[in-house]
């Protein structure tokens, strides 16, 4: 039996050209399409569930936008959720984020961005999955991130003072990769599910379950 077994997961709408993953030692990678484009709250929740049921401990999920750069990525980000005691690990929009407070190595963070993220198999357990009435495009992140950030308690989002050293992401840089989205669609997807996120920040809830019956 395999012990803190490590999951990989990304998230395509098979536009864009893919980089290549640099492979975590003994991960289990997985690889969603959303050709029918439901959304990226339902092509995560796919990758999330997967993983879930390959037994893997740790989970790491990217966009299409967003790869590691250097290697000893994955035993970075570990080493640090292990020395922190954090469940979660996420990668803040680096000229749009405010940074609150430095903790040793770890940053606290008042926003994180959605194209990569690190959680234990005990936070999906507590936060569970994706609110997949979000559709399309827009604040799938924002809702699951305060669900997040509720959870752990401490006010901010953390992430590893290098992440940005080990994970890139296209889009933060304006590198300009194939769009998935027009940007008119992308903002009237935003308004549609803006009253959405707003009653998932007003509820109570905070673990949501997977959307669809197991196999």
């Amino acid at each position: 039996e395999q012990v803190n077994r490590i999951g990989v997961g990304r998230i395509t709408l098979g536009v864009r050209t893919l980089r290549t993953l640099l492979r975590a030692t003994g991960a289990v990678v997985e690889e969603f399409t959303d050709a029918n484009r439901r959304g990226p709250a339902y092509a995560r929740n796919e990758l999330l569930h997967r993983l879930y049921v390959a037994g893997c401990d740790h989970i790491f999920l990217f966009d299409d936008d967003c790869y590691p750069v250097m290697p000893g990525w994955a035993e970075y980000f570990l080493a640090q959720a292990s020395a922190h005691g954090l469940p979660y690990l996420g990668l803040p929009e680096i000229f749009k984020s405010r940074l609150l407070k430095v903790e040793s190595e770890m940053g606290w963070w008042d926003s994180m961005i959605g194209c990569f993220n690190f959680q234990t198999r005990s936070m999906l357990e507590q936060v569970g999955y994706y609110n997949e009435a979000c559709h399309t495009y827009g604040y799938e992140d924002s809702g699951r991130n305060d669900r997040v950030r509720r959870i752990l308690g401490r006010g901010g989002m953390p992430s590893p003072i290098r992440a940005s050293a080990y994970i890139h992401s296209e889009d933060v840089f304006a590198e300009h990769p194939a769009p998935n989205m027009t940007v008119e669609e992308k903002r009237a997807a935003i308004e549609a599910n803006r009253p959405i996120w707003q009653a998932e920040l007003d509820s109570e809830q905070l673990y949501y379950p997977y959307p669809r019956a197991s196999a």
